[in-house]
């Protein structure tokens, strides 16, 4: 706002032109005050005898709308008019014109609160305002329809009647009644009678957030209802609410309080509440703590989506007061709590941030009552919300394996097992309880923890951490990152039995096993208990001592040879349904229950490379060419059955380049859709095979040449299919390929491209796919 008490009165607004905060901003300013005997810009009729003014802005946003509301005022004596706003046509904003598509509104309650709208795909705009303290209601707006830039008209505006909240009455805060101490001399180091702080009062004056359906809100409140506020047998509490952004009914809330407190012994006061909200549902609340003992103090509590109905966790104290606090601005407060807010982290929408004023080391200390020795400051606090449904998952596993004693069917126990976690956010994921537990735990259907996933482990971005039998496991030296391979990360060395169910927890605690701490499950048909699989379960297995894994689907195709679409995803794929999540795989296409299909298992650590196919881009050997024609694509009929490639083989060319922004040490590649055995008449049946480096001329395309000169010959590198399991009919659903030439010490540059061969043995000829993602470090 600018221009206050004055008939310039302005509602000002930037937006950024880059995600960058330090970067442009295109600015607009609207006049909506308005001189006695003028037209009100807003509602268009006389304005107020008096003049009208604006004070308090406050901004929400959705897909549709920017929407800044304020409190609207008399120029001479202040007096509340209405509440009143400005809504946006929000993509036509961010286009940058010179005045973008704008609607007004009036009449709105006194600090009708837009929400931030955590939801890309909802274009209404919500708010909510408080009533009444002693009634303990509210009402919620809706500004609904699309904006012109998406091809509505005039927005419409509804209002629910007088809702009440339930939880009881309580009674309007305000003025300086927030109890603190100071510690030092009477008189001389401290004042001889304290001063307390500004409460605030009860209105919507924090952020609102719309998420999954809901409006969630904080306020600072008095308690007991019918006792004055400044009494001091009074105490002060944020109390948070939940309601529905369609009807605008109650669906949760609660109050952080101490029901003991007074304002003279030392019990705890709340006020000056921000909320944040996760995709999971958990919710971080900040706020001030004070006392008649302590000094203005920065905390929050904290709630899971999964807890109790009404719930908060304890508070903490992330940053305690340092000081007394008195200072005087203008007129008589004691003002605190300006710079108080919540924001969810938007690297992973997981992970929640807390900012709170807390009272620093005063200047001077002296025996003022009011003075301006006082200092504030302000704390910033990160909470590492523990991993929800669809943060980690199980991505690969196999509970037997050749490594198991003889037989056949093989008995048990065959301890050849081992269970892949994978990170499915863009960002790190931090291993973190609530429940003061060991970590993450891998369990199985008897109860029993097999790995312990360490509290504080950092998971990279779309990484993966690896849980194995230290008795059997096989594949240990399968290749993983630069010099390391796929050892375990953790080890048990109980036997799973087969086709029994695992599953991921959030705690290491089995006492609080639940579908609310469970995090992913992966079960056979023959699993009963539900919280050990998801949906019907995968098709449970014959025993054989072969090669095989269960591998999370990453095409979206369910590991179909004959189904030609494209891939749906390049990451691996979670509908809660295990049958049709996880693709069976071995390295001779046994028919053990699961249907046949060829190809490896491939298990995954901490140190192994991660999907980066939004970094590293595939490009045409020779664009000027088509894609199926050489150099970017050979067909060579030279039998050669030894290699699996009776009908030839397929040579595929292409350019990679790093768009990462690092330098690149290791890349490969994992097949992720491929027509391979057992194919159906008129499908191929396509192997993969290690290829050496070759020199292809006759190209055409100056971004390939050096120096732009054309035609050209370059050098394509070979790719190495990559082994444990030794593959004896070639790689195929999941089997990697490593580009060796790229490595620590030879590491593909930012910016830079290698030109990669793919080298694919024909057993039968027809109808082809061939698709990869990649994989690299860092």
């Amino acid at each position: 706002m600018s221009n206050a008490a004055s008939a310039n009165s302005s509602v000002e607004i930037g937006i950024s032109d880059t995600s960058d905060p330090q970067g442009t901003y295109h600015l607009y300013r609207y006049i909506v005050g308005c001189a006695a005997g003028g037209i009100s810009p807003i509602t268009g009729a006389a304005c107020n005898t008096g003049g009208e003014w604006a004070d308090f802005p406050m901004l929400g946003f959705s897909k549709g709308w920017v929407g800044i509301t304020w409190n609207q005022f008399t120029t001479s004596t202040s007096a509340f008019i209405a509440g009143r706003g400005i809504f946006i046509d929000y993509p036509n904003l961010r286009t940058g014109p010179v005045s973008p598509t704008a609607f007004t509104a009036s009449g709105l309650d006194f600090c009708t609160h837009p929400a931030t709208t955590l939801d890309a795909n909802e274009v209404n705009l919500y708010f909510v305002a408080h009533l009444s303290s002693g009634g303990a209601t509210y009402r919620k707006w809706t500004l609904g329809g699309n904006p012109p830039s998406l091809g509505g008209t005039v927005p419409t505006i509804t209002v629910t009647a007088t809702l009440t909240r339930p939880g009881g009455a309580w009674t309007q805060p305000g003025g300086d009644i927030v109890p603190q101490t100071c510690v030092g001399v009477a008189g001389v180091t401290c004042p001889t009678t304290l001063r307390r702080g500004d409460s605030g009062d009860a209105q919507v004056r924090s952020n609102v957030i719309y998420r999954n359906g809901n409006l969630y809100y904080p306020q600072t409140i008095s308690l007991p209802a019918g006792t004055a506020a400044s009494n001091d047998a009074a105490r002060l509490a944020v109390q948070w609410t939940i309601v529905s952004a369609a009807t605008g009914a109650f669906v949760d809330g609660g109050r952080v309080e101490d029901p003991t407190a007074t304002k003279l012994n030392g019990g705890k006061h709340y006020v000056y509440g921000g909320i944040a909200v996760n995709k999971n549902g958990d919710i971080l609340l900040g706020y001030t703590q004070a006392a008649s003992n302590q000094f203005f103090s920065a905390g929050y509590s904290f709630r899971l989506g999964t807890d109790a109905a009404g719930t908060m966790r304890d508070p903490v104290i992330y940053k305690a007061g340092e000081d007394y606090y008195s200072k005087t601005f203008s007129g008589t407060r004691n003002r605190w709590g300006d710079y108080s807010h919540a924001v969810v982290d938007p690297s992973n929408d997981r992970d929640l941030w807390v900012v709170q004023e807390y009272a620093g080391t005063r200047t001077v200390p002296d025996a003022n009552t009011t003075t301006n020795n006082s200092r504030w400051g302000t704390w910033w606090a990160k909470v590492n919300a523990p991993a929800g449904a669809g943060d980690l998952m199980i991505s690969e596993f196999r509970l037997f394996g050749p490594n198991g004693p003889a037989g056949a069917p093989a008995p048990e126990p065959n301890e050849d097992e081992f269970i892949e976690i994978y990170n499915n956010n863009t960002s790190p994921l931090t291993v973190n309880t609530l429940d003061g537990s060991a970590g993450y735990a891998i369990a199985a259907s008897d109860g029993v923890i097999r790995c312990t996933i360490p509290s504080g482990t950092v998971i990279p971005a779309r990484g993966h951490y690896l849980c194995a039998n230290s008795d059997g496991y096989s594949l240990g030296s399968y290749p993983a990152g630069n010099a390391t391979t796929a050892t375990p990360d953790a080890t048990y060395t109980d036997n799973i039995l087969n086709n029994a169910g695992i599953a991921l927890f959030n705690t290491a605690n089995t006492l609080n096993f639940s579908t609310a701490t469970r995090l992913d499950a992966a079960g056979s048909t023959s699993e009963a208990n539900t919280l050990y699989r998801e949906g019907a379960g995968y098709p449970a297995l014959t025993q054989f001592l072969i090669e095989y894994s269960y591998f999370r689907d990453i095409c979206g195709k369910q590991g179909s040879i004959s189904n030609f679409a494209p891939c749906s995803t390049f990451t691996p794929v979670d509908t809660n349904n295990n049958a049709a999540d996880f693709v069976f795989v071995d390295t001779n296409g046994t028919p053990a229950g699961a249907g046949q299909r060829l190809g490896a298992p491939g298990p995954e650590n901490l140190s192994s490379p991660v999907v980066r196919a939004e970094r590293i881009k595939s490009l045409l050997l020779d664009a000027t060419t088509a894609s199926s024609s050489p150099p970017n694509r050979v067909r060579d009929f030279t039998s050669d059955p030894p290699n699996n490639s009776t009908f030839g083989t397929l040579d595929i060319r292409r350019r990679f380049y790093n768009n990462t922004g690092a330098a690149v040490t290791r890349l490969r590649f994992r097949v992720m859709d491929i027509t391979t055995f057992p194919a159906p008449s008129g499908v191929a049946d396509l192997r993969v095979r290690t290829s050496s480096a070759l020199v292809v001329g006759g190209i055409n395309d100056a971004t390939t040449c050096p120096g732009g000169v054309t035609p050209c010959s370059v050098t394509v590198q070979g790719t190495t299919l990559e082994e444990p399991p030794t593959q004896p009919n070639g790689g195929a659903f999941n089997s990697s390929l490593a580009a060796g030439t790229v490595a620590l010490g030879s590491p593909l540059a930012p910016g830079a491209v290698i030109n990669l061969r793919f080298l694919l043995g024909i057993q039968a000829t027809g109808s082809f796919r061939f698709f990869i993602v990649v994989e690299a470090l860092p």
